[in-house]
């Protein structure tokens, strides 16, 4: 009997979830611009020598009809950093995203380090990609 106590409870509780993050959801997309970015690449190969510091610049455009806000720029590694030529992006106008990378320290082989963009558009996420090889230095 305890146990059956235990599990209505949990359905309970998870409906209630359930009904709030609709509504979460629901009230998100009241909000959402129609500003929507096209990347020429999302994802790049690269091959340097050790302890170098590795540059790489992904472009993207505004296709959409509304202004679009960069909300969050999130590296996957601390040995990274994002730099945005701006913050918001009219319709038609180029976005840059410039990924720093320190690679002092890393071992020679493959590594890949990702970026995610939070934005305020029709798609809130976006994924970039760096893989890159660190060979010997000469």
């Amino acid at each position: 009997m305890r146990y059956l106590s235990i599990i209505l409870m949990t359905i309970v509780l998870s409906a209630c979830q359930n009904a709030s993050n609709k509504s979460q959801i629901e009230e998100k997309s009241e909000t959402t611009l129609n500003g929507k970015l096209k990347f020429i690449r999302k994802d790049t190969t690269i091959t340097t020598p050790a302890s170098k510091v590795l540059t790489c610049t992904f472009e993207a455009y505004n296709t959409g009809t509304d202004s679009l806000e960069i909300l969050e720029k999130i590296a996957s590694c601390d040995c990274s950093s994002i730099e945005l030529n701006k913050q918001t992006i009219a319709p038609n106008e180029p976005l840059f995203v410039t990924v720093k990378i320190n690679t002092e320290g890393k071992a020679i082989g493959k590594h890949r380090t990702t970026v995610l963009l939070k934005t305020n558009g029709m798609r809130s996420f976006y994924d970039l990609a760096i893989h890159y090889s660190l060979v010997a230095k000469n």
